[in-house]
């Protein structure tokens, strides 16, 4: 017999649920909420932050949310060194896209940091060149074997199939229900190139919030 029964006559008892797309953070991330009022109590015990932290933040983020919330986080570590903490788009200065600093991060931060964040679009990359912000991502990637958490360009200037094509297996496409230019579905179907990228192991984000 069981040391001790649980009785729920109107209740489920279930698994903690898994958010691959969260931004946990108690300071330094503009899109920061406290994890262990907005999602614990929601069933919710493990999170997976897109990129609240950087290279300059990431020690600072590590003590005050991984290491000091009841929840369980780990961390897409931006590939900007101050990650989400300006109020413009983060990769505008493409000095602090800093690969060498996001290296030695992912270095420090082991299992804590399970991937690296990049966002290509004209909101988070400003006047800078999309494809030397994922030439830089993709160099701290094969540099540390973490997988990208890749936010595309949702602009017409670079067609999604092209996007999709600089990924590599085990990387995950998020903000990829929206009804922008290079959303996965064309017409009433999934765009070719998007069961393709499947088919080669690249990961489809479920969902992120109502915007989707």
């Amino acid at each position: 017999r069981a040391r001790k029964e649980l009785d729920f006559p109107d209740a489920v008892l279930r698994p903690g649920l898994v958010d691959l797309h969260v931004h946990p953070a108690l300071e330094g991330s503009k899109y920061g909420i406290d994890p262990d009022v907005h999602i614990l109590p929601r069933g919710v015990t493990t999170v997976l932050s897109q990129g609240d932290a950087g290279a300059s933040n990431w020690p600072r983020y590590r003590e005050t949310i991984i290491e000091g919330a009841r929840t369980r986080v780990r961390l897409a570590i931006n590939l900007a060194a101050s990650g989400e903490s300006s109020e413009g788009g983060c990769f505008e200065d493409l000095d602090d896209v800093d690969v060498d600093a996001c290296v030695a991060a992912i270095e420090d931060g082991g299992d804590a940091i399970w991937g690296i964040a990049v966002n290509i679009s004209a909101i988070a990359c400003g006047e800078n060149d999309p494809e030397e912000i994922m030439s830089r991502a993709l160099e701290a990637a094969g540099r540390t074997g973490r997988p990208l958490l890749f936010g595309s360009r949702r602009g017409p200037d670079v067609p999604l199939a092209t996007q999709l094509s600089w990924l590599r297996p085990g990387d995950v496409v998020t903000y990829c229900y929206h009804g922008d230019a290079d959303r996965i579905v064309e017409g009433d179907s999934v765009r070719k190139g998007v069961w393709e990228a499947r088919e080669r192991g690249i990961k489809f984000d479920v969902g992120h919030g109502m915007q989707s």
